[in-house]
């Protein structure tokens, strides 16, 4: 049987909102070591091509390749 791993993802803007968020989180999460951020190179709201009825889509595609990349399953 395979072990589970339950994961935290903030999405944040830069490292600034990493480096500001990440011991306060951290705090408030200390019963999951494991958080984890993803930079997403700029305010996800404000990039070309994103709108009000895509920016769910966006936001759910940016986890879907986190949890590719790492090889994760939802469950």
């Amino acid at each position: 049987m395979s072990k589970r791993k339950k994961i935290i993802l903030f999405l944040v803007e830069g490292i600034t909102d990493e480096i500001s968020l990440s011991l306060p989180l951290k705090s408030v999460y200390q019963n999951n070591p494991n958080i984890e951020f993803r930079l997403t190179d700029g305010d996800l709201t404000t990039q070309k091509g994103i709108t009000q009825q895509n920016i769910v889509k966006n936001v759910g595609d940016k986890i879907r390749q986190y949890a590719r990349d790492y090889k994760l399953k939802s469950s």
